[in-house]
């Protein structure tokens, strides 16, 4: 039999024709009154590229995916789906409903895996409040979707059957656009891949050269099309073919988890210094070439800082002891690691 993870896809595929009636408590629109909207036009899908985002890690928490080590996502996530106008613009925050975990519950397998946060933190809900990733895009964006999505449940499940007919990931793959740090492809080749496969043009956005982003736009009846360019404008997203340059990279995960597991060697042996308030705790991805010389790299060249390589992460550490002794007490974090 095979994994229950495999067949995640197609058991949400098959919850379509089991989807409860609407119900009216969460996404229904007040048709008159405060936090009336006119009617989108089109459906934005946004997916994220983990290998991106969680090089911006900076702490770990439960809520983060970033932080799950090898169980990390290695795919492209979602974002969001997003009603959009055609000029440009695009509602938010149409109605004042309450978010409640409990009407998803048969989706949060599958949400934990297609659709995590990637980052720690309580984002807006609308209004004031704040909330987790999952009810922040439903009431600033789900309950834009009336006419087509009527409440919580029916958005969550509309967006995974969206993103798993529309998977980006194993096109590019299937195309041999894969996740590497040290490969960059050109960036014409995988808009092709994907206009090949679903007939329209995604835009992508990049940090630097890895891409970060990706959007597929869709009719109400989530036929593909284009995306209206002045909404790329207006998110600070130039088109697919300006955002990003000619050769881009698809960045594999970098756990953040496993810096955690010096932290209490490191305070020990800082305490023994006395220097505890001249460490610099952060992330930074080692080279292929860096990763082949060794538990550690002592580095003249960086204000004599101490590379330790932990699991594709080093440790920097500041000290203004004799250079010479601090490069002895480098080799016992490494030892640590």
């Amino acid at each position: 039999m095979p994994p229950l993870t495999s067949l995640l896809p197609w058991l949400v595929l098959a919850m379509v024709a089991f989807t409860p009636p609407a119900r009216a408590t969460v996404l229904d629109l007040e048709r008159e009154g405060e936090g009336y909207q006119r009617e989108f036009d089109y459906f934005k899908l946004a997916l994220q590229w983990p290998g991106t985002y969680c090089r911006r890690t900076r702490r770990c928490c439960s809520s983060n995916a970033c932080c799950r080590g090898s169980n990390a996502p290695t795919v492209f996530t979602i974002h969001g789906l997003w009603p959009d106008y055609n000029d440009g613009t695009w509602p938010a925050c149409c109605s004042g409903s309450s978010f409640d975990p409990k009407e998803i519950s048969t989706l949060t397998s599958a949400l934990e895996q297609y659709w995590p946060s990637l980052s720690c933190g309580s984002p807006s809900t609308c209004h004031g409040g704040k909330g987790s990733f999952w009810a922040h895009e439903v009431f600033k964006h789900g309950t834009c979707s009336y006419p087509v999505v009527r409440n919580e449940y029916d958005y969550f499940l509309t967006v995974l059957n969206v993103y798993f007919k529309y998977n980006v990931t194993r096109v590019l793959n299937d195309a041999g656009y894969v996740p590497s740090n040290t490969e960059k492809y050109p960036l014409g080749g995988i808009i092709s891949a994907i206009e090949n496969a679903f007939h329209t043009t995604p835009v992508v956005a990049c940090s630097k050269d890895s891409i970060e982003e990706l959007y597929l736009c869709f009719y109400k009846d989530f036929k593909p099309r284009s995306c209206a360019v002045g909404s790329d404008i207006k998110i600070d997203m130039v088109t697919s073919k300006g955002s990003c340059p000619k050769y881009v990279s698809l960045p594999e995960h970098v756990s953040a988890v496993s810096v955690r597991y010096v932290w209490k060697p490191l305070k020990i042996l800082l305490n023994f210094l006395g220097k505890s308030e001249t460490v610099d705790l952060r992330h930074k991805h080692l080279s292929a070439e860096e990763d082949a010389h060794g538990k550690w790299v002592w580095d003249y060249h960086r204000h004599h800082r101490c590379l330790v390589n932990v699991s594709r992460h080093v440790i920097l550490l500041r000290s203004q002891k004799h250079i010479q002794k601090f490069k002895v007490e480098c080799f016992k974090i490494a030892k640590y690691t």
